[in-house]
């Protein structure tokens, strides 16, 4: 169950306890920043996670310093659209909190009649160009 343990979705808990989310939106967050999670868990010891993040750079009587300003780069791709069509509500906010942590633009729908009523919307406007192409 370790190898498990950050994954999406995955719980060792009773149906409607819990999402599976936990972990994963911790793992998300550290590598988002620059860093790390790690779990470790031994029967009668207990589980750690540790985060390892990075260390800001610190100035004078420990005010952050600010980076100097970089020169403009490439735009990078800014996430994935994603249509969340979820009928439990309280897994849809975690899945849909922690896509956005991963820089991804969420539409969450309840069910696939309204899913496929937004797909199909998107598809008129793509066709219409209000929707911005994006090559991945």
């Amino acid at each position: 169950m370790l190898g498990r343990a950050f994954e999406p979705l995955f719980t060792t808990k009773p149906k409607g306890i819990g999402t599976g989310l936990g972990l994963p939106q911790v793992f998300a967050f550290c590598e988002r920043a620059g860093g790390l999670a790690t779990i470790d868990s031994a029967i009668g010891a207990g589980t750690a996670v540790r985060l390892y993040l990075p260390r800001a750079a610190a100035g004078a009587a420990g005010t952050v310093v600010e980076e100097a300003p970089r020169a403009p780069q490439k735009k990078e791709i800014q996430g994935l659209r994603v249509l969340l069509v979820e009928d439990n509500e309280e897994v849809a906010a975690g899945t849909k909190r922690c896509s956005r942590m991963m820089g991804h633009h969420v539409t969450y729908v309840f069910n696939a009649d309204t899913a496929v009523n937004v797909l199909e919307d998107a598809r008129a406007a793509w066709r219409e160009g209000a929707l911005r192409r994006e090559v991945a």
